[in-house]
């Protein structure tokens, strides 16, 4: 996905996934700081930070939840996302 700073981008899609437990790995693949979060996400807002070719892994997620990615502001980045389902 390529991520801006002005919306965030839905990085998983609520309901399409498979089996009743995901785990969900997401990569930086830029070099600008990327947040991860939720609905309603900004720049300012709590979510997880990840610098340039940082990852985190979120686990025992459902089907249901959204995951959220925002660039710096001003900037663009690229982020990678894997989905395993159980």
């Amino acid at each position: 996905f390529t991520v801006n700073s002005v919306s965030p981008t839905l990085i998983t899609t609520a309901g399409q996934e498979a089996g009743s437990s995901v785990t969900i790995y997401i990569q930086n693949n830029g070099v600008k700081h990327a947040v991860i979060g939720s609905v309603g996400l900004t720049a300012s807002s709590y979510g997880r930070h990840l610098d340039g070719g940082e990852d985190v892994k979120f686990e025992n997620l459902t089907t249901s939840d959204e995951i959220y990615a925002l660039a710096e502001t001003g900037q663009t980045t690229t982020i990678a996302v894997t989905i395993i389902k159980r």
